[in-house]
């Protein structure tokens, strides 16, 4: 069964990596922060938060997915989550322009077209709750 997030985020731009420098990075996790702010009512409560990061890799721009986390992850917290420790699981995946790749699982037209938007303008943040570990060990 396919989970539904709780919260679809887009945020306009690329993602951008920790070591962006310091003015750029700041407005970066504000635009992060206002995208999430207009989705988000209220910090969820739960104890497991389950993140998904998708953004479309373009060269010579292509961030390290390690390095895109931490900003993402610090803009969020105070507006999705309020302690690091509710977050079980963070998968950033990014969907390369210059090979193929496939999609599993149902998603929507619309999500595909605007991941797939060439330039990029958007990169999308899923939010849920419960964690859930795809192909698991049955834990």
């Amino acid at each position: 069964m396919q989970r539904k997030p709780v919260f679809r985020i887009w945020v306009e731009g690329h993602p951008q990596s920790l070591q962006a420098n310091r003015k750029g990075l700041e407005r970066y996790k504000e635009r992060i922060r206002n995208a999430a702010g207009n989705v988000v009512p209220h910090p969820t409560k739960s104890k497991r938060i389950d993140i998904e990061i998708f953004f479309r890799a373009e060269r010579p721009l292509r961030a390290d997915v390690d390095n895109i986390i931490k900003p993402i992850l610090d803009a969020l917290k105070g507006i999705v989550y309020l302690d690091d420790s509710q977050v079980r699981s963070v998968r950033a995946t990014a969907l390369p322009s210059d090979d193929a790749y496939s999609i599993s699982g149902q998603t929507s037209r619309e999500v595909l077209l605007r991941l797939t938007a060439s330039p990029p303008k958007e990169f999308l943040i899923n939010i849920f709750e419960g964690l859930s570990i795809p192909g698991g060990p049955g834990i």
